[in-house]
């Protein structure tokens, strides 16, 4: 398989984070998009609120808020900004069109390189000696619903993370960024090791 040199990925990388801000002005990242897609879809909590008036709705927001993250998170304080305004959420359509485009991104890319071959299992010889058969495919979803599992609880993806929340200096994607890398690392090594 033919590889893009790493100057070359990391601009396709770069470009693809400062189109998708300058045509939605939004921050990219994909679990975001799922998260909405998801919270969309299980919106029966707001139909509970539909009938408080806004002194009603302000006072749970502040209960839940105060249950949280406690007192102080609802006290001001001398440098608060502004509030910024919200931003009404994208239409279902937006976000579907994201993840054809993501597909379709993948599928060229594979086509384009001439490598397109479905498995139902990691293209790695280390994994296949490990997990073949009717255990390989198990292993893959259950990696899956970690990765999942670890998206929400790092509050982002290796999209917003990695391209997106290190390009900003927030700390919290600096960590994890050296987190997920370094368990990557450190799991090809130890797979490397078992063969």
């Amino acid at each position: 398989m033919l590889y893009w040199s790493w100057w070359l990925g990391g601009a396709a990388l770069a470009s693809a984070v400062l189109v998708h801000w300058l045509l939605l002005k939004r921050m990219m990242g994909v679990s975001g998009r799922v998260s909405a897609l998801v919270d969309r879809i299980r919106s029966a909590p707001a139909e509970q609120l539909k009938d408080l008036d806004a002194d009603e709705l302000a006072e749970a927001i502040r209960a839940e808020t105060v249950k949280a993250f406690g007192s102080a998170a609802i006290e001001p304080t001398q440098d608060c900004m502004t509030p910024p305004v919200p931003r009404t959420p994208q239409s279902v359509m937006s976000q579907g069109l994201f993840f054809v485009g993501l597909a379709l991104g993948g599928f060229i890319s594979v086509w384009s390189a001439g490598a397109w071959q479905p498995l139902n299992a990691l293209h790695s010889e280390t994994f296949y000696q490990l997990f073949h058969g009717p255990v390989g495919p198990g292993m893959l979803v259950l990696g899956g619903v970690f990765v999942g599992f670890g998206t929400r609880m790092a509050g982002g993806c290796t999209s917003g993370h990695g391209l997106v929340g290190t390009s900003l200096f927030q700390p919290g994607s600096l960590l994890s960024t050296a987190m997920f890398f370094s368990t990557g690392v450190i799991l090809s090594l130890l797979l490397g090791g078992l063969r």
